[in-house]
């Protein structure tokens, strides 16, 4: 389901610049000139949280780089408008404290006093909270906590201070005036004075619900946990926060788990399900469990939320995607603006976008979240054998409970020594390794509740399929009606019941296989760990024990790893998959990632049966040749002239090419050498000169040998890669 998200995130970044940045679709359709603003600081917060999960360079890079355009060297901020008074442009200067953490420039800690000052200038009710700008005198905004709280704590904690006072009074103010007792809703905003248009003049507070604007508050809340010291303040925030998400999680949309753009009125006409304050809850609550503060269960109701905004907002074009159903702005007045009145019907009126970073930012920092929900955690695990051998380079994957993942490669490439060091067979010589948060490197196979499944049967001879799928619980001590029962339950499970008498040299090699797939899951352990467990088995069964064992991980659920050399198994059963060679990790990614979208060379003709065709030249005048046949890469890459006299690998998949003639297509004529006819379709060999290729294609179509054929390869089912690194070259 999450797959490619990284890979759009990623897209928008290489679309962006500090003077444009794509996310901030509020600006672009007022055509107005970049500046320092809460869209692109919110933005870079999730990019960071990027940074961190992903281990990519190109998102701190990339922050960076804004941070540096916008930072003078005296510490001052282009744009910045002091006399505004405005919390928004607060919420940007977050960032600065990791990226002068990670660089030492001291232009950002300077920018972070500029903001300081700004902050300590900034107008206050009468009850001691922050005006929101000085455009909403004596107004307090529930977005505004987030703009400038987050700022204020890490600035307290930079200075090696623990007074987080100023901060949960304004917060404790915000509760005692903005919540509602009868709904435990926050509402938009609260007019101190009593006097602004949009606002009861007894109470002081706007009309309704905003789901952004709570969504806001409580991404400001579980950030302020997070960066706050244990304490009576921090104390203060967790049980608010606590209060906010039990309230706020019933009015979740039964079908989708979302939230609707006006929270407590589901059935009005017009409402809507909205993207950004939902990925908003959904990262509170996610974060909230991972930090402790709430119960587990509202890590599942985070998870369904975002699952929601998936399935319902995100879209795909080709390989583009599209997060919408975003709200673009709502705000209460000014007193020039009396459309922003607070009332449902405004609300519902605001534009609804796509791509802007008040969604795509809590869309990303929800999506870290989820990264961060990994079961298994692998922290640059290296393994080096005492005579000096490296068997296993820094290899770093999260994965997440339930997923079943295949580590697939060559002989010799690590997987099965990988695997022996999850399980504890083998010592990690460096690296971190992680069972559901916490270091498990020294504890002991036993001790890590994990069952592993061998490629020999490792069956006793002389006991039945019931006694060998007992015999882990006969071990434990396990009451022998329970034993029972679990054996007959798993049993039934993997189609055994027939045999539960039978001595293992009465089976054939897929029932023995069976046996010892079921003595691991009899154990109800939380990882089962499967060592080429079909290599065994000749090719019909193989078939048959594939299906068998993506059943059964669906019947149980369990995390599963399984090593393969056969990339087959890799794509039929693998939520992920892990590439390997020397040691090294080439890609990980889905089936469809790791065949559509390879890294690099390696992975290109590894993945795919029969494997992807490689040319390899030197580029001369913008092209690359098959025999005599001319390959104009300006047709594929729009940065052709960059590669000349450069080599390059010009790849295409036997299956993607078209006998008949096709547009924005490459036309080759080559002699067929043979052809394979292997039922509904054919692989033809073909040459031209030195070069060597395979075609696949349907068996009615097969050519007749020594004779040339003509076919046609699609632009965009072409594969370009770099010579010298053997890296994909993006068009």
């Amino acid at each position: 389901m999450y797959e490619n998200i990284e890979k759009y995130v990623l897209n928008l970044v290489k679309q962006s610049s500090p003077e444009h940045t794509v996310w901030n679709q509020e600006r672009i359709r007022q055509s107005k000139p970049t500046s320092w603003n809460y869209v692109d600081g919110c933005m870079l917060t999730a990019l960071l949280n990027m940074a961190e999960i992903t281990g990519d360079g190109t998102y701190f890079a990339f922050v960076e780089s804004m941070l540096d355009w916008f930072v003078n060297e005296d510490g001052s901020i282009k744009t910045l408008a002091a006399d505004k008074h405005s919390l928004d442009d607060i919420n940007e200067g977050r960032v600065l404290f990791e990226v002068y953490r990670r660089t030492g420039k001291a232009k950002y800690q300077k920018a972070i006093q500029t903001l300081v000052q700004q902050v300590n200038r900034q107008p206050r009710t009468p009850s001691g909270n922050f005006w929101h700008k000085a455009i909403y005198p004596n107004q307090v905004w529930l977005d505004g906590i987030y703009m400038v709280m987050p700022f204020l704590a890490l600035y307290v904690n930079s200075q090696g201070k623990e007074d987080y006072s100023d901060i949960v009074r304004q917060i404790k103010n915000v509760e005692a005036r903005m919540r509602a007792p009868e709904t435990g809703l926050y509402y938009h905003g609260y007019d101190e004075s009593k006097s602004i248009f949009w606002a009861d003049s007894e109470t002081g507070l706007s009309q309704n619900f905003w789901l952004r604007a709570i969504g806001w508050f409580s991404v400001a809340l579980v950030d302020l946990i997070e960066i706050m010291q244990p304490g009576e303040d921090r104390n203060e925030l967790v049980r608010i926060f606590s209060r906010l998400c039990s309230d706020i999680s019933v009015y979740r949309d039964p079908d989708s788990s979302m939230y609707y753009q006006v929270v407590d009125k589901a059935g009005q006409q017009g409402n809507y399900l909205e993207s950004s304050g939902s990925c908003m809850i959904a990262y509170a609550m996610l974060k909230g469990a991972r930090l402790g503060v709430l119960d587990s269960d509202y890590s599942e109701l985070g998870q369904k939320t975002f699952d929601g905004v998936v399935k319902r907002c995100l879209t795909f074009e080709g390989d583009e995607m599209s997060l919408g159903s975003i709200c673009l702005v709502a705000g209460l007045g000014p007193e020039n603006n009396r459309k922003r009145d607070g009332s449902f019907a405004y609300y519902i009126s605001e534009p609804i976008v796509e791509n802007d970073a008040k969604g795509t930012a809590p869309f990303v920092m929800a999506y870290t979240e989820i990264r961060r929900l990994a079961f298994l955690t692998l922290r640059n695990i290296n393994k080096i054998y005492p005579n000096g051998f490296h068997a296993v380079h820094n290899f770093s994957m999260d994965i997440r409970k339930g997923e079943f993942v295949v580590f697939v490669g060559p002989s010799g490439c690590g997987k099965s020594t990988t695997l022996r060091m999850i399980a504890g067979l083998e010592d990690i010589s460096s690296g971190e390794f992680l069972i559901d948060g916490k270091r498990a490197n020294e504890k002991s196979p036993r001790q890590r509740g994990i069952a592993m499944v061998f490629q020999s049967y490792a069956l006793y001879p002389q006991m039945t399929v019931y006694d060998n799928i007992g015999f882990g619980l006969n071990l434990q001590g396990v009451d022998e009606s329970e034993i029972e029962q679990r054996v007959n339950n798993t049993a039934r499970i993997l189609g055994l019941t027939d045999y539960l008498d039978r001595l293992p040299r009465a089976l054939s090699g897929g029932q023995r296989q069976r046996v010892a797939i079921g003595r691991a899951i009899i154990r109800k352990v939380g990882v089962f760990l499967m060592d080429e467990p079909l290599s065994n088995l000749d090719a019909k069964q193989r078939v048959t024990m594939r299906y068998e064992i993506a059943q059964i991980h669906r019947q149980t659920g369990a995390t599963t790893i399984y090593v393969t050399h056969d990339q087959t198994e890799a794509m039929t059963l693998a939520d992920r998959i892990v590439v390997m060679k020397e040691g090294y990790v080439q890609q990980i990614g889905t089936p469809h990632d790791l065949y559509f979208h390879p890294a690099n060379v390696f992975v290109a003709g590894f993945i795919g049966e029969p494997p992807m065709n490689f040319i390899r030249q030197t580029v001369e005048n913008g092209c690359v040749h098959f025999g005599e046949t001319k390959l104009d890469l300006s047709l594929k890459l729009k940065n052709a002239d960059d590669w000349e006299g450069r080599p390059v690998v010009f790849g295409f998949r036997p299956e993607s090419v078209s006998l008949q003639p096709v547009n924005d297509a490459y036309c080759f004529t080559c002699n067929v050498e043979l052809t394979e006819m292997l039922g509904d379709y054919t692989n033809v060999y073909i040459t031209e000169g030195e070069e060597q290729a395979i075609l696949k294609v349907d068996s009615h179509d097969t050519p007749e040998t020594d004779r040339d054929i003509t076919f046609y390869v699609p632009y965009d089912s072409v594969y370009l890669f770099d010579g010298e690194s053997e890296k994909v070259i993006e068009d």
